[in-house]
């Protein structure tokens, strides 16, 4: 759409008697002649650009940045204009988008460049010339081609953290003090509420109670969200020429380490009720103890946990797992799907990864425990007669939202419906209080499942391919605890490599004491050159400095003190022999 007029001349700031501002019928502009006069006034250039949807006329007046400026600056300025209105080719609704880019550029700041105008007009983001980070960031959401459980953790960091603190920024201006002043309001949010949890009125200590605090891995994903926003941004949609996101610096954190429930961890958590890591594993011994009051207890979710605590399946996986999955010939169970949740809703599909999808051989034990949940199973169907349903209806997810199927789930409730996974976590927890256990997390069972293969000999490879890992590194550095059985065994059998001829008798304390001891005084030659050093350490010890070997006191005499004297002492490297 081409744009009208464009015409380059002087204003000035002076003002009549009334006050008004006289502009360009200011006397003083111009010359006798009716040339513009070069001591007064400002270059500044007018023109029309195309109105705005309700009708509304559009006049963008600027002056010259550099005052009073020269006329051949303002023309510039407005031959960019033009440039920059060319760009959208007819095209309605992109020359409405620049104009409004144009008006609302400030006195002072430089138009946009034709270039990155451009860019941005390619990018296939609405408005993207003007866009604002909270725009952006809940445009890239909805566009987005990714996994629904996904978004909708990325739709809760946008809305809860990202659009309330960077939204009103522009995206072009977002810079890594920005994210790093958010992760600062969030930490003292946070020592806010530890300050109100701690308080003696019961109102406030109450409220801030029921107030979640935002962990350092929370802030962690945030980050990890708004930087693959920003990576698309970049690299995709042309909007930015870098990431802020990956120069902010975060809180310290450390992920926290898979830590085994000891004798003393557990003294201390009756105690005092801590918890020594985030994450925590049972021991075998402990392990047996559950497995057995829920066999006893709770016997149609028995063999989901001691499949998870033995084979290491996901929670979505091993509730999802298929009848024709389980093997009775070969003792195997296979897992490539999971009925997982979508927010809350239960939802039937592919595993997480390509390695994800495997297959694990059972034991003896867990495939006779396997075989009578199913003759119970069975029980079940004879009861219910007609009302069994031979298979349950499930949501999977399709391109545009979900659609109902039919699986036939190996593991069911007495009634034939489908577990939902949140009831399996409830049912966990609650039957791990009722066997006297600490406290760990059905995932954490995925872990103690990695942990017994580990003291049971297995190596990385293996327990990659039995956890479904896309990489051995995530099973090396993250999910194997150690038990300390396994490792006392482990320094015993490593000692014992190294053949030794320790010499007979009991050992003493006082340590090496020959000339190469680190606490030995290098003697001098001549005792007439001995340094203070020297002196004070012969003196010390009770010894001539020529004497070649020095002998210990006599023991049980009065007086004796040990020998050589214990700690390390100020001379042990004299300076003048350095």
């Amino acid at each position: 759409m081409a744009i009208r007029g464009g015409s380059i001349r002087k204003r000035c700031y002076c003002r009549d008697e009334s006050g008004r501002r006289l502009g360009a019928r200011c006397s003083r502009l111009k010359l006798a002649s009716g040339a513009w006069s070069s001591g007064h006034g400002v270059w500044a250039f007018q023109i029309e650009l195309p109105p705005a949807p309700g009708g509304r006329r559009r006049i963008l007046r600027r002056v010259s940045n550099t005052q009073p400026g020269t006329r051949a600056d303002v023309a510039a300025e407005l031959a960019r204009v033009c440039e920059l209105m060319s760009l959208a080719d007819g095209d309605e609704a992109l020359a409405d988008e620049i104009a409004g880019v144009l008006m609302a550029c400030k006195r002072g700041r430089p138009l946009p460049d034709p270039r990155q105008m451009a860019r941005q007009l390619r990018s296939g983001v609405p408005n993207a010339s003007s866009v604002s980070v909270g725009e952006y960031l809940t445009w890239w959401v909805t566009h987005r081609n990714i996994d629904e459980h996904t978004r909708i953790g990325y739709a809760s960091h946008v809305r809860v953290h990202l659009d309330p603190h960077l939204g009103h920024l522009p995206l072009a201006r977002l810079n890594s003090a920005h994210i790093e002043a958010m992760f600062a309001t969030i930490t003292g949010r946070n020592r806010q509420i530890l300050e109100d949890r701690a308080s003696a009125d019961p109102a406030r200590a109450g409220a801030a109670t029921a107030t979640r605090l935002t962990t350092p891995a929370t802030i962690a994903r945030v980050r990890a969200t708004l930087r693959k926003a920003l990576n698309d941004a970049m690299a995709k949609h042309r909007l930015i020429d870098f990431n802020p996101a990956v120069y902010a610096e975060l809180p310290a954190y450390d992920p926290p380490r898979v830590r085994v429930w000891t004798e003393r961890a557990i003294a201390q958590w009756k105690a005092g009720g801590m918890v020594p890591s985030e994450v925590m594993v049972w021991t075998p011994e402990q392990a047996g103890a559950f497995l057995d009051h829920a066999q006893r207890h709770d016997p149609a979710l028995y063999p989901m946990f001691l499949l998870i605590m033995l084979g290491g399946p996901r929670r979505g996986e091993v509730v999802g797992v298929r009848t024709d999955q389980i093997d009775f010939d070969d003792k195997t169970a296979t897992f490539s799907h999971q009925l997982t949740e979508h927010g809350y809703q239960p939802v039937y599909k592919k595993v997480k990864t390509r390695s994800g999808d495997r297959v694990i051989f059972l034991d003896s034990a867990t495939f006779n425990d396997l075989r009578a949940y199913w003759e119970l199973r069975e029980s079940w169907r004879i009861a219910a007669g007609a009302r069994w349903p031979r298979t349950v209806t499930v949501l999977t997810p399709v391109p545009g939202g979900y659609t109902p199927i039919q699986v036939d789930l190996f593991f069911r409730q007495p009634d034939g419906r489908a577990w939902h996974p949140s009831s399996v976590t409830d049912r966990f927890q609650r039957d791990a209080a009722a066997a006297g256990l600490p406290p760990i997390r059905l995932h954490d069972g995925r872990h103690s499942a990695a942990t017994y293969m580990k003291a049971a000999g297995a190596d990385l490879l293996d327990m990659r391919k039995k956890l479904g890992h896309a990489s051995v590194t995530v099973t090396g550095d993250i999910y194997p605890a150690s038990l300390d059985e396994i490792d006392r065994m482990i320094a015993e059998r490593t000692a014992a490599l190294i053949p030794r001829n320790r010499p007979a008798g009991p050992r003493t304390d006082a340590g090496p004491t020959g000339p190469d001891s680190p606490r030995a005084v290098p003697p001098a030659t001549d005792p007439t050159q001995r340094t203070k050093d020297q002196v004070t350490a012969q003196e010390e010890a009770g010894s001539p400095t020529d004497s070649p070997t020095p002998r210990p006191p006599a023991t049980g005499t009065a007086g004796a003190v040990p020998w050589p004297r214990p700690g390390r002492r100020r001379d042990r490297y004299p300076r003048d022999v350095r």
